[in-house]
């Protein structure tokens, strides 16, 4: 026996029931209180029938000339057997299809709901989906800042692809919105560009958007400040440096994803706050291992031999600790408290901002653009663009290209108090103002290894200890990154 249900059917009817199989008209138009309308009814995978009568028509040839519209539509899988207001379709799609199904993080989930309500919703609430057009989209692009863009183009691309799928709609406005609004915000950028190149020297003045790229000269002086005077993070940010891994994943890596034969850190997870934090303890609901931002995100990151010892001598001090009996090495993270708990994402926030303040960096230089200094370094140094947007975790180069790579310039002065014992620490010479090598170095491995020994030689050779107003230069450079030896 087939199933009846109501005509006004919510999502979950609808995703139960799946798509129409098939379809029955009465053999003619309908006579109905002086008017004509059309009769049939649906049938549904599932075996639920919807019976359906639309009119009031006033001539039977309109009736008709309907009814082989609606057959048109049917044959083609474009008609909608039921409306869905966009409040109760935003609910389900963003509660059961993005969280249970896609399986999106909390970061993302906050996201797309602040998105859905303060800016979606206010616009077209009260509203079915199949009556939504393009302007009211554009309208809800326009309203919202430059950086709220990208995630919106996410949700409107999604909802918009799956109320297609189900045939709440039956074109999907969302694909030429999203097209013309980032054709509008391309022209902007470039006659944004265009005054700004009568305005800049390209040296100290603030960018009009934020792309920060350091030397590896840099990036060396910055690892010796936080390895001195920053130890807590010190390492994570040296794994960062020379890795290019995304703060959540850095926070998830432990001991056991080390491997010291093929030299490689797995990343296979991430840690952050799952949606659902009920049964969670206070203070592990942000430290939760969760799966990667993409399947992109499961690979094996090369790491040179100086970052291999910091882990090592980590791993060794930890194993070392009265904390450490009775507890399992190989599940401690990388980087960790004294007691072995992990830290969150926001840990580093204190120290971080102190050593930008300190060595001149940007207020608005942040954890996430080591990433962008990795990949452009990794390009200065001719790494195949392939391989570097695998070991980005991205899904191709071209967007590693686009979004991760940016010009050199310069965001930061040197630190007077550390420029000198820099400069005798390392075997460079000034040339035009500028701090270059005295001696042309040749490397077995271009690339990789060619700016992991640049930062060696920026950050730690020759220089064990420094205090300001004070310096003591190391005897040795055995091994400059590994105290615990």
């Amino acid at each position: 026996m087939s199933k009846q249900i109501s005509l006004k059917a919510s999502m979950q009817d609808i995703i139960t029931r799946g798509p129409i199989v098939e379809w029955k008209f009465r053999d003619s138009i309908t006579s109905d209180h002086g008017k004509y309308v059309i009769r049939f009814s649906l049938t549904f995978s599932d075996g639920t029938v919807l019976p359906k009568q639309i009119g009031s028509f006033e001539t039977q040839r309109d009736a008709q000339d309907k009814k082989n519209e609606i057959i048109g539509q049917l044959a083609r899988k474009e008609y909608i057997a039921s409306q869905i207001l966009a409040e109760n379709f935003y609910d389900y799609w963003l509660n059961e299809h993005m969280v249970k199904v896609r399986k999106i993080k909390y970061g993302t989930f906050v996201c797309y709901r602040n998105i859905i309500q303060n800016y979606i919703l206010p616009i077209i609430k009260g509203r079915t989906m199949d009556v939504v057009t393009n302007d009211d989209l554009l309208k809800i692009l326009d309203s919202m800042t430059p950086g709220l863009l990208s995630p919106a183009y996410g949700v409107f691309g999604s909802s918009f692809k799956y109320a297609k799928k189900h045939v709440l709609i039956n074109k999907n406005p969302a694909t030429s919105a999203i097209s013309i609004k980032r054709k509008q915000v391309s022209k902007k950028e470039a006659n944004e560009r265009a005054a700004a190149a009568n305005e800049q020297d390209g040296c100290g003045h603030k960018s009009k958007k934020r792309k920060y790229a350091l030397t590896s000269e840099q990036a060396g002086q910055m690892l010796l400040i936080a390895k001195n005077k920053y130890p807590g993070p010190y390492l994570p940010l040296l794994i960062a440096c020379t890795t290019g891994c995304r703060i959540s994943e850095l926070i998830a890596l432990r001991y056991r994803d080390v491997d010291y034969n093929k030299k490689v850190l797995h990343v296979t997870a991430q840690a952050g706050r799952p949606i659902d934090i009920s049964g969670l303890e206070k203070g592990s609901r942000t430290k939760q291992r969760l799966d990667t931002k993409s399947r992109n995100g499961i690979r094996d990151l090369p790491v040179p031999d100086f970052v291999l010892d910091e882990i090592a001598a980590s791993c060794k001090r930890w194993t070392q600790s009265p904390e450490a009996e009775g507890k399992d090495a190989g599940e401690v993270t990388i980087w960790h408290r004294a007691d072995g708990t992990a830290y969150n994402r926001r840990s580093y926030k204190d120290d971080f901002n102190s050593m930008k303040k300190l060595y001149g960096l940007p207020d608005d230089f942040h954890w996430h653009d080591l990433r962008h200094v990795y990949a452009t370094l990794m390009l200065h140094y001719q790494v195949n663009i392939k391989e570097l947007a695998i070991a980005l975790g991205h899904s191709s180069g071209i967007f590693t290209m686009q979004h991760y790579v940016v010009p050199s310039q310069k965001v930061c002065e040197d630190v007077p108090e550390f420029e000198k014992i820099f400069l005798n620490a390392m075997p460079v010479k000034l040339e035009n103002d500028e701090i270059v090598l005295k001696e042309t170095l040749i490397f077995e491995v271009p690339g990789f290894d060619e700016y992991s020994e640049n930062l060696i030689k920026s950050s730690t050779i020759a220089a064990r200890k420094i205090d300001f107003g004070k310096e003591s230069i190391a005897e040795t450079r055995e091994i400059p990154y590994n105290n615990a030896v």
